[in-house]
């Protein structure tokens, strides 16, 4: 098992990484990043295990960002090898990981599917609404590891000596990829855990 921990954790490090610059360059501030040019405004978003997505209109602006099914694979897979462990060679520490890995697969997917469906529909709406005082709404999205946030202007004041926004409405919601991470994560420590017990050549 120690071989086997030693890579996967390497890996998930990585995909902790690669998470932090995909999510960074998504939404409003994707755009951002790429000043010189004028894009239209972001107006609706797509959200799903299989990426998250950034539009107008039917307009790709960012996207789609694919570090959600990554980790989202690569917890299967672990999960699976481990399955693997503890069936055919009797590894103890492989089926601790198993439990872990499985529970938090199935939370990824399962809760992590609706959240990301409810999280769509708030966005969206937010998206759509008018802010008032202005021509053209003055909307934020923007995801990280840890959550998906969107915020909307709902009225703009254009008087006095301090304009701005007055009426801001926010929606933010937890990031299932963070979930799939930390899964991974808690699988390789339960997997150190304890005993061993079976051949334990088999990963290693």
């Amino acid at each position: 098992m120690t071989a086997w921990t030693v890579l996967a954790l390497l890996v998930t490090v990585a995909l902790l990484g690669f998470t932090l610059l995909d999510t960074g360059a998504s939404g409003n501030l994707g755009l951002a990043f790429d000043s010189d040019r004028v894009y239209p405004p972001l107006d609706r978003v797509r959200y799903s295990l299989a990426a998250l997505t950034y539009l107008h209109g039917d307009q790709v602006l960012t996207g789609p960002h694919r570090a959600l099914p990554l980790a989202l694979g690569w917890l299967t897979l672990h999960t699976l090898l481990m399955w693997l462990a503890w069936k055919r060679w009797a590894v103890t520490r492989a089926r601790r990981a198993l439990h872990v890995g499985g529970l938090a697969l199935a939370l990824t997917v399962v809760g992590g599917g609706a959240i990301l469906e409810v999280a769509q529909a708030q966005h969206n709406r937010l998206l759509a609404s008018p802010t008032i005082g202005l021509d053209t709404p003055v909307h934020w999205v923007q995801a990280s590891p840890l959550a998906l946030a969107a915020w909307s202007c709902g009225r703009w004041n254009t008087n006095g000596d301090h304009p701005g926004c007055q009426d801001r409405w926010t929606s933010t919601f937890p990031n299932p990829n963070l979930w799939a991470l930390v899964g991974t994560f808690a699988s390789l420590v339960a997997g150190l855990i304890g005993p061993r017990s079976g051949k334990q050549t088999a990963l290693s």
